[in-house]
């Protein structure tokens, strides 16, 4: 009877989710609100979304789809076979959301080369650019249910680990393992979500008033005119019009232009070297995001390993510590690389850090005088970032370790 309930509803959140993609598409109800919420709204936004759930990782290759595809098929073939041999009703309700959402989005992914998003939350003050489908809401609320369920199978948290019986060093390493690749999975999804904001920033370029550092050097420049004359927007626009360059491994650097004279002339906004420079810059970043994707990938299988391990056999493959452990060790490692950064200095470091990065490469040291681009992003903006990602990261952070204590333990 639970396969049957199983099956069921596989087919119920499959045809469902599709039979609405393709209403959706016939219809003429983009940008139309279905529901308001004081400042916020529900509201249809057309996207097309090659990345992952909610719009993440951003543009990917046809090959890529296929890879996407085929990994969201064989989770969620392997969730099936788990939810068909469980007698936990919560797990197996939750399995064939979970599932059918995953078939879905890679159903598309396969036959249309991305997937239909359409739900977005519009915030007031600010630009909501994430769009979501009915099939991310099943995949979301399989997991909310796993998270949730009564622990009538929870093994003893003070047991021993019945899986893998490390001594307390080898354990407390194993530990401090996961919790520096949790931070750098966190860093990741911090930089993934800050970019489809611009990293904020408008509100960086109000808060430091770039205002009056334009004004005073973009006449400054040697190469490049009538700057100055430049809109708040348009600048706003440039550095997103960068930004999306550098996620999108250097293209579109050509193209970035600024108006000016209330839109009625032009110019382009990058020299070569400064060009140069973005695409060294965009290549990095390319792979720094393929380190953070395997990394963060690996942990979720770990992670899904550990929960099917434990609710399976009622036994710890892994228990995580608890979170004033988590803390403690947040701190130590935090605290040291603020001591160094400090130490050192901001500015060092940040020099530092280019010295390195770039070492053999393309130009990337440029005066104000020189540099319409490091006029628009003087190192403060950087500080700013910063700041930001790691902000974001550590509440990210807190709460996965939340999330897996309550899901491990």
């Amino acid at each position: 009877m639970r396969q049957i309930f199983l099956f069921f509803l596989l087919v119920l959140s499959i045809s469902s989710a599709l039979i609405l993609r393709s209403y959706l598409l016939s219809s003429e109800m983009d940008g139309n609100t279905l529901l308001r919420l004081g400042i916020a709204s529900l509201e249809l936004k057309y996207t097309v979304n090659t990345g992952v759930n909610f719009g993440l990782v951003g543009e990917a290759s046809q090959s890529r789809q296929f890879l996407l595809a085929s990994l969201a098929m064989i989770i969620s073939t392997g969730l099936l076979i788990w939810g068909a041999r469980t007698n936990n009703n919560w797990i197996t309700t939750a399995v064939g959301l979970l599932s059918g959402g995953g078939f879905a989005n890679a159903y598309e992914r396969l036959v249309h080369g991305g997937v239909f998003d359409y739900f977005n939350f519009n915030i007031t003050m600010i630009a909501n650019p994430f769009s979501f489908n009915l099939a991310d809401i099943f995949i979301f609320g399989g997991f909310i249910l796993l998270i949730i369920r009564p622990r009538t199978e929870r093994a003893d948290p003070n047991a021993e680990h019945n899986g893998l019986n490390f001594n307390s060093i080898s354990r407390y390493a194993s530990n401090i393992g996961l919790m520096l690749c949790l931070i750098v999975a966190s860093v990741y999804m911090s930089w993934q979500i800050l970019s489809q904001f611009n990293f904020l920033y408008g509100q960086i370029y109000d808060r430091n008033n770039l205002e009056a550092h334009i004004q005073r050097y973009a006449p400054q420049n040697k190469n490049k005119q009538y700057f100055e004359l430049t809109t708040r927007g348009e600048r706003i626009r440039i550095f997103g019009a960068i930004s999306d360059s550098i996620n999108s491994r250097g293209e579109g650097l050509d193209e970035i232009s600024y108006s000016f004279n209330n839109g009625s002339e032009s110019a382009s906004f990058l020299v070569k070297a400064e060009r140069d420079h973005l695409n060294d810059v965009a290549q990095l970043v390319s792979k720094l995001k393929v380190a953070g994707a395997l990394i963060t990938g690996s942990l979720i299988v770990f992670y899904g390993f550990c929960f099917y391990f434990m609710v399976s056999r009622e036994k710890y493959f892994w228990r995580p510590p608890t979170i004033i452990s988590s803390l403690i060790q947040f701190s130590f490692v935090a605290g040291i690389t603020a001591t160094a950064t400090f130490s050192i200095g901001v500015q060092r470091i940040f020099y530092l850090l280019h010295e390195v990065a770039f070492s053999g490469k393309a130009q990337w040291f440029f005066y104000y005088q020189d540099s319409l681009m490091t006029t628009l992003m003087p190192e403060i903006v950087f500080a700013n970032i910063a700041i930001l990602i790691a902000a974001l990261a550590t509440a990210i952070w807190l709460a996965i370790n939340w999330l897996l204590r309550r899901a491990l333990v």
